[in-house]
């Protein structure tokens, strides 16, 4: 399924993630998108992407399911919808993009 969806992943469910699980479970998974609109001035969007990759580990440690992001992929896999003109300034600042 993985191989003929490109948006699906293949992830890890870690051991202990939910009450019950004692092993790691292979599974599949969604890449998950921050949308908004066009309207949205850039300052916002620039400041809210700069937010989260300017203190990474932390936002890393908000959920489990965060643990195992890269900087790198969460700005080029799975992209649904253009980047915003902000989020593509923050990107180019950081040599990201």
């Amino acid at each position: 399924m993985v191989e003929r969806r490109g948006y699906y992943r293949p992830v890890v469910i870690p051991a202990g993630l939910y009450r019950g699980s004692v092993h790691d479970t292979r599974s599949f998974g969604l890449n998950a998108t921050l949308v908004t609109s066009d309207k949205l001035s850039e300052e916002i969007v620039y400041e809210v992407v700069r937010a989260v990759f300017e203190d990474f580990p932390k936002f890393k440690t908000f959920h489990p399911a965060f643990k195992v992001l890269s900087r790198t992929e969460m700005v080029t896999l799975g992209l649904t919808a253009p980047l915003h003109p902000g989020a593509v300034k923050y990107f180019k600042e950081a040599g990201l993009l």
